[in-house]
């Protein structure tokens, strides 16, 4: 397992991706909005159960023809230093899954596998993104077999706020968990 952090001035300029089986968020994204809007990020229960109903909706992919899917619920798993973004509804996707994180700011959690939803995570970040933000990129990725999953929390700031970086280490996400309010287990 390795870790990748990146920063990001919410700019898309071009840089080229060294690795294959890397995602990178600062890499160059053609712009192909359709318009989608996301579904509200709060649900009332706590219970799974109640949403297993949702499974198919959740499926769906954001755009047509995309592979990204917005999830009602998720959380970060943190165990030993390690973590990774789960879609909380156990009837839903668990990869290509991007959850906007409920309160002020633009932030998400996702779970990556495919380099075409990069792309989409980018747009629909952008297209959330009402304030000019600037952004912190904390990524981790894990090797599943032949499956590359690569799990991000992205933090946004106003530049004027000049938000220092967490730093990587066993704080991160406890840090994280406090400054953004995602459900951590």
């Amino acid at each position: 397992m390795s870790h990748q952090d990146s920063e990001s001035d919410g700019s898309t300029s071009p840089s080229s991706s060294s690795s294959s089986d890397r995602i990178s968020p600062t890499s160059p994204t053609p712009s192909h909005s359709d318009g989608s809007v996301s579904p509200s990020n709060s649900i009332s229960s706590e219970d799974s159960w109640d949403l297993h109903h949702l499974g198919h909706v959740e499926a769906i992919p954001i755009k047509h023809g995309g592979i990204l899917k917005v999830v009602l619920r998720a959380c970060v798993e943190h165990v030993a230093g390690s973590w990774v973004v789960l879609n909380l509804n156990h009837h839903g996707p668990d990869d290509d899954i991007c959850f906007r994180i409920p309160g002020s700011g633009n932030n998400w959690i996702a779970c990556i596998t495919d380099h075409r939803a990069m792309d989409e995570l980018r747009d629909i970040i952008r297209s959330d993104d009402t304030k000019g933000y600037k952004y912190h990129w904390y990524s981790k990725i894990k090797q599943v077999g032949d499956t590359v999953y690569q799990n991000f929390i992205i933090e946004s700031y106003l530049e004027g706020d000049k938000k220092e970086r967490v730093p990587e280490g066993l704080d991160m996400i406890p840090t994280l968990e406090e400054r953004l309010d995602f459900m951590v287990l």
